[in-house]
């Protein structure tokens, strides 16, 4: 037993997961659930295995027992197993997004979905997990511009970012990578952050190192202003934008921290005093936001690259296996 693991008799039974009648006893850490292994079976083959087991073996076996049935151990957080029960036993309790969810019920669902082989609860806490980290870039943008609107809650302690790579690394859901090693390299503290595996540490100090010159170049749509339509007096447009290009100028010298972040809704224009960007004409404000847009998308395709992960292709593959494939 673990170090920390107290006598089965003290170990306390979660009542909401105490069913009196059911069959099948369980244990994680120092808590006990007592569930319908039929029920639990039906959705898992691998619960269903174990009520198989426990049924057959004899009471006095030398394993623990309560009430005259053998206790199945986990080898799980009895935190993810008590909501991972909950979401089998209590279709209201993990509802499709946009529910609201607690970030870690999420973690702990997929997590155990996937070792126990439970398809439909996987998927779901996927679906959850893909609007913090979306695989694809209009959701990206979705995500960025409304990211006050996430039915996530983040409660407890940690690293959000990375725990979700740490759990999407071990269910192989490898398409949520980029975005959270993203999310992870350019949050404000990462400097501060304590990265268990130094390498995944190197992985996003690596891509940190690429971000500056990224950013510049998210910079390109100087070279089409004033658009071919500019309905402005000349020197309107033209004053505004060399004088952004002498604020980028001035950035290349210096370790501003907006240069790590090239996907960004922000661009040099929205950063230079008294609003340049109303300077410009609406034609040109709008080509040169569609052109921004365009760089940062073409920087978005490469991200994976960026932290040595397979292709989009590649992972919107895997994707279609993991979501569609073997729901078929």
């Amino acid at each position: 037993m673990a170090a920390l693991d107290l006598p089965l008799a003290e170990a306390q039974r979660i009542l909401d997961l105490w069913f009196p009648q059911a069959s099948l006893i369980l244990r994680a850490e120092n808590s006990l659930f007592r569930v319908h292994g039929d029920l639990l079976g039906a959705r898992s083959s691998v619960f269903r295995d174990m009520a198989d087991i426990a049924v057959e073996e004899s009471p006095d076996s030398g394993e623990d027992t309560v009430d005259g049935r053998n206790v199945i151990r986990l080898y799980d957080s009895a935190a993810e197993v008590e909501v991972f029960l909950r979401a089998i036993f209590d279709s209201s309790f993990f509802m499709p997004p946009p529910s609201p969810v607690d970030y870690s019920t999420v973690i702990g669902i997929m997590r155990l979905a996937h070792k126990y082989d439970v398809q439909y609860l996987f998927r779901r806490a996927l679906s959850h997990l893909e609007l913090l980290y979306p695989p694809s870039f209009p959701a990206f943008l979705e995500a960025r511009d409304h990211e006050h609107k996430h039915h996530v809650r983040f409660t407890g302690d940690g690293i959000v970012d990375l725990l979700a790579i740490q759990a999407a690394l071990e269910v192989r859901a490898l398409w949520i990578l980029p975005t959270a090693y993203y999310y992870l390299a350019t949050a404000p503290d990462f400097m501060e952050v304590t990265v268990p595996d130094s390498n995944e540490q190197q992985r996003c100090l690596d891509a940190r190192s690429k971000f500056p010159p990224a950013t510049i170049s998210m910079h390109r749509f100087f070279r089409i202003l004033p658009c071919s339509i500019c309905d402005s007096a000349v020197s309107k447009c033209e004053q505004a934008i060399v004088l952004a290009q002498g604020e980028l100028e001035r950035w290349k010298g210096t370790e501003d921290p907006r240069l790590l972040e090239p996907l960004s809704p922000v661009s040099i224009l929205d950063c230079l005093p008294g609003n340049i960007s109303t300077r410009l004409c609406s034609p040109c404000h709008v080509a040169g936001e569609q052109e921004f847009v365009r760089a940062q998308e073409e920087f978005w395709e490469e991200l994976p690259s960026v932290f040595g992960l397979p292709s989009r292709a590649e992972l919107a593959k895997l994707r279609r296996h993991f979501m569609d494939d073997i729901r078929n």
